[in-house]
């Protein structure tokens, strides 16, 4: 049987300009943190796909160090078919 994982709308690298500086910062290593957790679940799930639907990232705001974290969580994970669709929030 196919095991299909679904997220969207993670949003990496939100300003969170309604907060303040260290409130925002903090909301945004949240969502890191929410992401990494999320890989470890689609490894122990043993999942064979998941799917991306938008907003993995917040527009320009992103920054190389969350791209670099993506980017090593998903090859952390080489048995698993990843499939990311762009929403209106990805660059």
């Amino acid at each position: 049987m196919l095991k299909v994982i679904h997220t969207a709308d993670i949003h990496l690298d939100s300003p969170f300009s309604l907060g303040n500086a260290e409130t925002s910062a903090l909301r945004r290593e949240e969502l890191r943190e929410m992401f990494r957790r999320l890989c470890r679940y689609i490894g122990e799930q043993k999942a064979d796909l998941v799917l991306i639907a938008g907003d993995l990232f917040d527009r320009k705001f992103v920054t190389k160090n969350t791209v670099d974290l993506v980017v090593r969580e998903l090859a952390a994970l080489p048995d698993v078919r990843f499939v990311i669709t762009p929403g209106n929030h990805d660059y």
